[in-house]
């Protein structure tokens, strides 16, 4: 490391007051407890859907846990160890704890991130089935396994001895240039993340739905550019970093590090949520049809009125009403409506059990809506050979010879 002049020491303690990490801690706390939420949103509605918790829902938790960390060593070094700070107004004990948690973050983020990342493509492997998008798929969750690995391998070792990292008294046999570190990570990162918004947006295009509904996934694919937009103004930012001012220069980097990592498991989560929605929608249309069920039987029960052919009105006592639906029903209202019950729910047992024929209907046990097409007999193996939309795959547990649309059920 170069020396560093004596007049940007002198400058840096004549401004020892100077703090520009004003809002940092309550950024990302508020970040972490959205994330947090996100996840357990995300658990539920596995729960919701009727699915079980799969590979990338737990290699996702991971990443959560890893950002809990990283955002209590953000506090940490506001707080307590001079974040936001120029470095030569800092004491020697607080510039050592500065760079050992900043040593213990690059590890929590260097594993964090690169596991958000690997979530997502496992997802993305499960709800779509052509063999070419999986074989990418796999070739993506290899390299930011190795990309995992070799960082983590890196920041452990930026200097030799280890100590030299965080007490700057020792003279390191062998260093690492940590900007140059850090914007090779981030280009990584952008590169990346371009490919991995394009590659489902290309697929949902090819899918056998309205634009209304292709719009809507490619808009819960697309807020991945949101973790996009963070690294490239994290990469921009990094070139006014300076090491002779680190805890000072560092914060911006830190607004945008923190920003990446939590939208980096947000949005993965986002694309799990519909069940929810299926499932508040559902409830809320219930209760407000209880609710109008309650209004008209207390309309009948108050009685209600009617006018004959010349326009004057006349009450309708709910005797007389009740007269009237008991000749109906035994004219052959009733009889219509015991047919019409007894149609749907022969309707519905087909559906279930042998596969049936169905077009924009609901399978009830299953919580499934099929959007479209309509299908017909066996559904698919779950290699593409079966359905119409993106293939069919096995629901294991549930019933035997059931399936389910992954697309539709998990997205």
């Amino acid at each position: 490391m170069a020396a560093v002049p004596e007049q940007e020491i002198a400058y840096q303690k004549a401004h020892a007051s100077d703090f520009n990490a004003g809002g940092l801690s309550a950024f990302c706390i508020a970040g972490e407890i959205i994330v947090v939420v996100a996840v357990l949103l995300r658990v539920y509605s596995r729960k919701v859907a009727r699915i079980a918790l799969q590979a990338d829902d737990f290699t996702l938790i991971v990443a959560m846990v890893l950002s809990v960390a990283a955002v209590i060593l953000f506090d940490v070094r506001v707080y307590h160890w001079g974040m936001g700070r120029h470095w030569y107004s800092l004491s020697t004990a607080t510039q050592v704890k500065f760079e050992q948690i900043d040593y213990a973050f690059n590890l929590c983020y260097t594993t964090g991130y690169p596991l958000s990342r690997i979530s997502l493509v496992l997802l993305y492997h499960r709800i779509f089935v052509q063999r070419w998008f999986r074989n990418i798929c796999w070739f993506f969750i290899a390299v930011f396994s190795g990309y995992m690995i070799s960082t983590v391998i890196v920041d452990s070792l930026l200097r030799i001895p280890v100590r030299a990292y965080w007490d700057r008294t020792v003279t390191p046999e062998r260093s690492v240039d940590l900007v140059k570190l850090y914007i090779a990570n981030a280009a990584f990162n952008i590169t990346t993340d371009s490919i991995l918004l394009l590659l489902p947006i290309s697929i949902v295009w090819q899918l056998s739905m309205t634009r209304i509904q292709k719009l809507g996934l490619t808009a819960i694919f697309g807020m991945g550019a949101l973790t996009l937009v963070a690294s490239i103004a994290r990469l921009v930012f990094f070139y006014q970093v300076r090491t002779e001012d680190i805890s000072y220069t560092l914060v911006p980097i830190v607004w945008w590090t923190s920003a990446e990592l939590f939208l980096g498991i947000l949005c993965p989560c986002l694309v799990t949520f519909r069940p929810l929605f299926r499932s508040a929608h559902s409830i809320i249309s219930s209760r407000f049809s209880t609710y109008r069920k309650g209004y008209s039987r207390s309309r009948e029960t108050n009685g209600t009125a009617s006018y004959d052919a010349s326009g004057r009105k006349q009450s309708l006592h709910k005797n007389s009403l009740a007269k009237m639906r008991s000749k109906n029903s035994i004219v052959g209202g009733g009889d219509d409506m015991i047919n019409g019950g007894g149609g749907l729910k022969a309707g519905r047992g087909r559906g279930r059990g042998r596969g049936g024929n169905s077009s924009d209907g609901e399978d009830e046990e299953l919580g499934i809506v099929f959007m479209g097409a309509r299908r017909q007999g066996g559904y698919g193996d779950g290699d593409g050979d079966g359905g119409e939309l993106v293939g069919m795959e096995r629901l294991g547990g549930v019933k035997k010879g059931t399936y389910r649309n992954e697309i539709e059920c998990v997205v």
